[in-house]
C-alpha cells in the first residue's frame, strides 16, 4: 500500500502547489459533470450535517491546521522537533524514543526491528497521543486550496467482492510511450460524494509536502534510521476497507490518529516473504490463511510491521479512521549495498588481472546444458575459473568506496529540508554547513 518512495516526491516541501481556479477549470475530466441537485452529498461544509463529515466534531477552516495550536505550549513530538539540540542524532533519537514510547529506539532496535510486529496502545489514556499532525480537515482543506491530482497526490480507492478497486480518472494527457503526462485535477465534490456513498478510502501520497511539522519529523528521523523517510494518510469511513491483503517493501510505522481500524496480520506464506525487497500483489482471502494478530487500533495507538508482513485493514462500525504511515529502509539492505560494491570490486580487478579481460570459451554455448560426460567436464571448469575470479573478486573491495556511495544515495534521496520558519536559525545554519561539508567530502571521492 505504500506508494512514494523517498526521493520521488515531485516537490520541494510543504505549501508549494496551490490551486490556480481557472486551470483547473479547463482541465476537469468528464465525470465533473455530475448532477448538482443534492449539495448535502458534496464535500462536507461548515453548514453539513455532521454525520456527513469525515471528522467527528466541527472547525472552523481557520482552525484546520495540523500545526498545534500557537496558545498552547508545544509538548511530545511536536516540542521536540521544536528544540534546539547539539547534536542532532540526538534529537533523532529522542523524537523516535517519543514515537515508540514506552518503547525506546534501543529497545526496539534490539528486539522488534526487522524481526516482529509492534504494538503499543495509549486509547485509554493517551488518545491525542498523535494529534498535530494530520487531520482529516486538512484533506478538506488542500482539495479546495492545493492543486492535488488524482494517483500523483491521492488515490480513490474501494475493496469490493474481495477485490480491490482504484477508481482514479484517466489521466489528462499521456507520453507517446502510453505513460501519463499530465493527471487529472482532483474534484473535492466528487470525493466526498464517492466518500459518503460508496464508502470509498482516500490515500494521500507525500502528506508532509502539505503538513510543516510531518515534514520535520520525517526528515529527522532520516538521520537516525539512515534511510529515506515516507509517508502515506488514509482515511476510511465506518465499516468499510480500502485495500486487499499484501505486504510491503518498507518497515511501516502506523500512527493512529482519529477513529479506529481493525488491523489484521497475517504468517509468512514463505521464508522468502520475510523482509521481501519488493511488495506483494493483492492477494485473496484464501491466500493467507488465518490471521496471528487481530486488534483493533484507536487513536493515540502505534503498530509497527516489518518488512514481508502480510495485514489488512477495516475501519470499525462506530467511527471512520484516519492514519499516518511513516515508512522506512526501501532499498536498503545488503543486498542493494552489494549491488553498489561488486561493480567497482570488478572494475578494479579486471585492470590488475589479466585472466579477467580474456574472452569466455568459444563454445560456451555448446556445452551448456551439458549433455555429455565432456560436456560435464567443460562445465566444471569454467565453474572453477568463475569462483577463482570471485575470490579475486572479493580481494578488491574497497568499502569506504562503497560506503561513500551508499551516502551520496542516502543524501540524494533525503526530503528537502524543512520550510526556514520552523526552524532554530542557529541549528538551520550548522546543519546546512555540516551537509555542505558532507557533500564536498562524498563529491571528492
Amino acid at each position: 500500500s505504500m506508494s512514494k518512495r523517498p526521493g520521488q516526491a515531485a516537490h520541494s516541501g510543504p505549501n508549494k502547489r496551490k490551486r490556480t481556479d481557472n486551470k483547473s477549470k479547463q482541465q476537469k475530466p468528464q465525470h465533473h459533470k455530475q448532477d448538482n441537485k443534492k449539495k448535502s452529498q458534496a464535500r462536507p461544509q461548515s453548514q453539513t450535517k455532521p454525520q456527513a463529515r469525515p471528522q467527528p466534531q466541527t472547525k472552523p477552516q481557520s482552525q484546520a491546521k495540523s500545526q498545534p495550536q500557537s496558545n498552547k505550549p508545544l509538548s511530545g513530538g511536536h516540542k521536540i522537533i521544536a528544540s534546539h539540540y547539539a547534536d542532532s542524532l540526538d534529537q533523532s533519537k529522542a523524537l523516535c524514543d517519543w514515537l515508540l514510547s514506552p518503547v525506546t529506539h534501543d529497545e526496539y532496535k534490539e528486539k522488534y526491528w526487522e524481526k516482529q510486529h509492534l504494538l503499543v496502545q495509549r486509547h485509554d489514556t493517551q488518545p491525542d497521543y498523535y494529534k498535530g499532525w494530520f487531520h482529516s480537515s486538512d484533506i478538506q482543506r488542500m482539495l479546495k486550496t492545493e492543486d492535488i491530482r488524482y494517483t500523483r497526490d491521492i488515490d480513490v480507492t474501494n475493496y469490493v467482492n474481495g477485490k480491490r478497486v482504484t477508481l482514479n480518472p484517466a489521466p489528462l494527457s499521456t507520453n507517446d510511450d502510453g505513460t501519463p503526462k499530465e493527471y487529472a485535477p482532483a474534484d473535492g465534490k466528487w470525493i466526498w460524494n464517492k466518500f459518503n456513498g460508496e464508502g470509498v478510502s482516500l490515500r494521500l501520497k507525500c502528506p508532509q509536502e502539505f503538513s510543516p511539522p510531518l515534514h520535520k519529523m520525517m526528515f529527522i528521523l532520516e538521520e537516525l534510521w539512515g534511510a529515506g523517510v515516507s509517508a502515506n494518510v488514509y482515511l476510511t469511513p465506518k465499516s468499510h476497507q480500502g485495500f486487499a491483503p499484501h505486504y510491503d517493501d518498507v518497515e511501516v510505522f502506523i500512527l493512529q490518529v482519529e477513529g479506529s481500524k481493525r488491523w489484521r496480520l497475517y504468517p509468512h506464506r514463505d521464508a522468502s516473504e520475510h523482509l521481501d525487497r519488493t511488495s506483494s500483489p493483492n492477494f485473496d482471502q484464501a491466500d493467507i490463511g488465518s490471521p496471528f494478530l487481530d486488534v483493533v487500533l484507536k487513536s493515540g495507538d502505534l503498530l509497527c510491521l516489518p518488512r514481508g508482513c502480510i495485514h489488512q485493514a477495516i475501519s470499525t462500525d462506530e467511527h471512520h479512521s484516519l492514519h499516518i504511515t511513516v515508512s522506512t529502509g526501501w532499498r536498503n539492505s545488503l543486498s542493494d549495498y552489494l549491488k553498489l560494491v561488486i561493480p567497482r570490486a570488478i572494475d578494479r580487478a579486471t585492470k590488475s588481472n589479466l585472466e579477467f579481460r580474456q574472452s569466455i570459451p568459444q563454445d560456451l554455448f555448446s556445452f551448456f546444458p551439458p549433455k555429455t560426460e565432456e560436456d560435464k567436464a567443460k562445465v566444471k571448469a569454467f565453474e572453477e575459473i568463475v569462483a577463482s575470479a570471485m575470490i579475486k573478486v572479493a580481494q578488491n573491495i574497497d568499502t569506504q568506496e562503497a560506503v561513500s556511495a551508499a551516502a551520496k544515495n542516502f543524501l540524494h534521496c533525503r526530503l528537502p529540508f524543512p520550510e526556514p520558519e520552523l526552524l532554530n536559525k542557529k541549528r538551520e545554519k550548522e546543519i546546512c554547513e555540516l551537509k555542505k561539508q558532507r557533500r564536498d567530502f562524498f563529491g571528492s571521492i
